[in-house]
C-alpha cells in the first residue's frame, strides 16, 4: 500500500506516529495522554479502528498490562505498512509526536545557537573597535568646529572690513 492509495486524517496520521515511535505495543490511554486532541479514549479507539481496518496496525487485548479483576486493555502496533505509511508521511510535522517534533526543533535550534553566539562575539569585538575610534572622532569633531568658528570668524572681518570701504 503506498501513501497515494491511502487517504488518512491528520489524527489518524497522528495515532500512527505515536504508534511507530513507541517501539512497543502502546495503550489507548498512553495514546490519549500524548495527543492534545484525544479526550477521550473513544476518540483513540476510533482512530485505532480506522487503522486497523486500513492494515496499518494490529490491536489486541494484553491481559499482562491490565490491573486485576478489570477489562484487558487494548494495545497497538504498528504493520509493516504502516512503518511505510508512516514514514512516508514523517514530512507532515503536525502529524508527529511532541517528543519528536520537539527533538527536531532542537536540531535546528543547535546550529542556529552556534550562529548567534558567533555573531554575537563578532558584534561585540566590533563595539569594541569603534569605542576605540570615539576618542579620534572626537577630536576630529572638534577641529571641525574650531574651522567653522575660524571659517565664521573670517568671514566676518571679511565682511566687516568690506563695510569700511
Amino acid at each position: 500500500m503506498t501513501p497515494e492509495e491511502i487517504d488518512l486524517a491528520r489524527e489518524d496520521l497522528e495515532v500512527l506516529h505515536a504508534i511507530v515511535s513507541a517501539h512497543n505495543p502502546v495503550t489507548t490511554s498512553t495514546l490519549r495522554e500524548q495527543l492534545h486532541w484525544a479526550d477521550s479514549s473513544r476518540k483513540v479507539r476510533y482512530r485505532l479502528d480506522n487503522l486497523e481496518q486500513r492494515g496499518l496496525i494490529e490491536t489486541r487485548k494484553d491481559d499482562d498490562r491490565s490491573p486485576a479483576h478489570q477489562m484487558p486493555v487494548r494495545v497497538a502496533a504498528a504493520t509493516d505498512a504502516g512503518h511505510e505509511i508512516a514514514e512516508a508521511y514523517e514530512d507532515a510535522p503536525e502529524t508527529l509526536p511532541l517528543e519528536v517534533r520537539v527533538a527536531r526543533l532542537e536540531n535546528q535550534m543547535s546550529p542556529m545557537r552556534n550562529t548567534y553566539g558567533k555573531v554575537k562575539k563578532r558584534i561585540a569585538a566590533i563595539e569594541e573597535d569603534l569605542e576605540e575610534h570615539d576618542a579620534d572622532l572626537e577630536e576630529v569633531a572638534e577641529e571641525i568646529q574650531n574651522i567653522k568658528r575660524f571659517l565664521d570668524d573670517s568671514s566676518s572681518r571679511t565682511s566687516a572690513s568690506d563695510s569700511d570701504v
